[in-house]
């Protein structure tokens, strides 16, 4: 065999191991972008739901304490402090059902395109949504309480609202972990295929 057919055969294989070789690290970026695109679809929208209802949730709470506070002046602003700090309180809350709604309706099409997370998720936006409700109710109950002027009524329902806000605090950490989890095995699966 001439020098020029072994030079040949030689640069022949080099260029079938380059073929070879970017094939494969194709094939490994490609399983790594599925992954990485599944967390960010998935994944990132229920952080950020979770996210936002637990700044939107403490929003409400320093709003009912700022209530109880107007209530106690018992001046002539404090009437129109409770209706102010009432109505921002019901906006919260039609923000947080606005996001649950949305949040539910995206876990459910997940499900019906055949994520087998997607269940899961599902069910812990219907617990902060169900825990949200009953702090909410709660919370309008206090808030009812502290207009009628039932000082006593008024603690006892600020009472209850305080242990359905540290309920749905628990709710909203426990999904939060579970999303920030799977997040992080999505993405070391995906490190460690690349």
């Amino acid at each position: 065999m001439s020098v020029r057919a072994k030079v040949l055969a030689l640069l022949l294989g080099l260029l079938v191991f380059l073929v070879a070789t970017a094939s494969v690290s194709i094939g490994v970026r490609a399983r790594a972008e599925e992954a990485l695109s599944r967390v960010t679809q998935r994944d990132v929208p229920l952080l950020a739901l979770s996210t936002r209802v637990t700044a939107v949730h403490l929003e409400q709470a320093l709003r009912l304490e700022r209530a109880l506070r107007a209530a106690e002046r018992d001046g002539p602003d404090s009437r129109a402090v409770l209706l102010e700090t009432r109505r921002a309180f019901e906006s919260d809350a039609a923000s947080i059902w606005n996001r649950l709604q949305d949040a539910t309706a995206f876990a459910e099409s997940a499900a019906e395109a055949g994520d087998p997370d997607a269940r899961h998720r599902l069910e812990g936006v219907m617990r902060i949504d169900q825990v949200h409700n009953e702090y909410a109710e709660q919370a309008r109950e206090a808030f009812d309480a502290i207009a009628s002027g039932d000082r006593r009524a008024a603690l006892v329902a600020v009472e209850q609202a305080e242990e359905a806000k540290v309920a749905l605090g628990l709710v909203l950490g426990e999904v939060l972990e579970d999303s920030a989890r799977s997040a992080d095995d999505a993405s070391s699966l995906a490190r460690r295929d690349s």
